[in-house]
């Protein structure tokens, strides 16, 4: 999604989470020298790092090996550099006729993974301005009212 070395740092780094969809680990959980930093973009409140996988004490060239740490002053999430998408050509003409997003799956059924992305499932929820309305609204119509009005609710 992002080469820093052809592409210089955005206008508006708050766009950057929008286009990245694949969460990582924090690069600090693996073994020491796995991943060592590139690039650091900041605009406050965000601070953007690119960390570079790195074997046998050389950094791999693709971006796609990057984990990116987004930090926009409340939190940090860790996502790679990569898109997943699924493509459905047509057969008359060659090209595609749909395009859509693949969430890939990553755990190999450690524990250690499975951990992680639970934690991120919930953290996603946790964070989602939509959760405590939603939440609210089933109390309120569990214990009061069957259909309340959204000032209510707030």
């Amino acid at each position: 999604v992002y080469d820093t070395s052809s592409q210089g740092q955005p206008q508006d780094l708050s766009l950057i989470e929008s286009q990245l969809f694949i969460g990582a680990l924090d690069p600090t959980v693996h073994d020491a020298g796995t991943y060592t930093v590139d690039t650091t973009w900041s605009q406050p409140p965000y601070t953007v790092t690119f960390w570079q996988k790195t074997t046998g004490g050389t950094s791999s060239s693709s971006a796609e090996d990057q984990i990116i740490a987004v930090d926009n002053g409340v939190r940090t999430n860790f996502y790679k550099n990569q898109v997943s998408t699924v493509e459905i050509v047509d057969a008359a003409t060659g090209n595609a006729a749909y395009t859509f997003r693949n969430p890939p799956k990553f755990s190999d059924g450690s524990t250690r993974d499975a951990y992680y992305e639970t934690e991120r499932v919930i953290d996603s929820y946790f964070y989602h301005p939509n959760t405590a309305p939603f939440i609210v609204t089933r109390l309120i119509q569990r214990f009061g009212i069957s259909n309340p009005s959204p000032g209510y609710v707030r």
